[in-house]
């Protein structure tokens, strides 16, 4: 089994296995899941989460998906706040990691969907998602400063980085 403790080793890992969908959306929808209050178990996902894995590769989209789910739940449980999300590392183009971040927030919202938190959302958790709809929603653009952009791109990493975390802390139930 190939380890997956990156951007980088999950998609890489898809790739070998032909698979047509996004590593980014697919942290981003394990995220989400796991920050509308769910607790991961290896077996009790929906396959919506991810979409229908092509059937010669299966299981082993399976183990991936579980190991990154075990990886996002550690960080999002750890008391040193070390969760990120995974968009693309950074020698990528910035275009290109803007564009990774909208599919990232878009699956984000499809797995919080999917986790159908039973309590009402604190004002807080509503405005994170608000938010995370409008960078979903908006075409990926770049301004003229490159300086400006990798600025404004790391704000917004740390935007959704704690905005994951707090969603998560507003709704997740905590081991004893």
């Amino acid at each position: 089994m190939v380890q997956v403790q990156t951007f980088s080793d999950l998609e890489r890992a898809l790739s070998a296995l032909s698979w047509q969908g996004s590593p980014s959306a697919m942290h981003g929808a394990i995220c989400g899941y796991l920050a509308s209050g769910i607790a991961w178990t290896d077996t009790g996902w929906p396959i919506e989460l991810i979409g229908e894995p092509p059937q010669d590769c299966a299981d082993q989209i399976h183990a991936m998906v579980v190991a990154v789910a075990r990886q996002a739940q550690k960080s999002l449980y750890s008391d040193d706040f070390d969760f990120v999300p995974w968009f693309a590392d950074s020698e990528v183009l910035l275009w290109n990691r803007v564009e990774l971040m909208t599919l990232w927030c878009r699956g984000f919202l499809g797995g919080f969907g999917l986790g159908d938190p039973e309590q009402p959302l604190a004002e807080e958790v509503d405005e994170v998602l608000v938010s995370f709809a409008a960078i979903a929603a908006a075409p990926p653009g770049l301004g003229e400063d490159e300086e400006e952009d990798e600025s404004a791109w790391t704000e917004l990493v740390e935007f959704i980085r704690v905005g994951t975390l707090l969603c998560h802390s507003s709704l997740a139930k905590y081991p004893q």
